[in-house]
């Protein structure tokens, strides 16, 4: 499967090259620093009582952008989950990135990651796309939306065997700077 995912963003990325116009892509080149965020809130209330429910997902991407609109970089996550069903789980990931951003401002890009950590669960590897829009508002900075689809899969459960694989498809914002 990891041999499966390396394969699709090469091609995706192949495919990149041979598509690129001559011109710049909207996002220019230079270094891309971006800031992508998801939050979620619930709150329930019954004649018992109430309890929330949060999620924070945070990303942060540095990586380089050339003028064809290929992209390398890397990814650092992190996640925060707490109420009332899951206690204070929290977790991290780092790995590593390329990409494509077209002359519209689209982008689709492609994360494997390295070292994944959840909870109680560590040892996690695997991989994460990103299909999104930017829009250049003044200078170098940009905002815009992505859709995010992550799957990782941690070997390690406080020390011992067992696996967890946790699949995810969650819409974020974006804040980004092209220096």
């Amino acid at each position: 499967m990891k041999t499966q995912m390396i394969l699709l963003a090469v091609t995706v990325c192949t495919l990149g090259l041979f598509t690129a116009t001559p011109a710049k892509a909207a996002s220019g080149s230079g270094v891309l620093l971006s800031f992508n965020g998801f939050m979620y809130n619930q709150t329930r209330e019954t004649n018992g009582g109430s309890s929330d429910d949060n999620t924070y997902i945070y990303d942060i991407k540095l990586g380089y952008l050339n003028g064809s609109g290929l992209y390398f970089g890397a990814i650092h996550t992190t996640r925060n989950h707490n109420g009332s069903a899951i206690s204070g789980e929290s977790g991290s990931a780092l790995g590593a990135s390329l990409g494509y951003m077209g002359d519209a401002g689209f982008y689709l890009m492609g994360h494997y990651y390295l070292d994944a950590k959840l909870g109680d669960n560590s040892k996690g590897t695997g991989y994460q796309g990103d299909f999104g829009y930017m829009g250049n508002v003044s200078g170098p900075f940009y905002v815009g939306t992505e859709l995010t689809y992550r799957n990782i899969t941690y070997t390690d459960r406080n020390g011992g065997a067992g696996n967890l694989t946790v699949k995810e498809l969650f819409p974020m914002l974006t804040a980004a700077f092209i220096f």
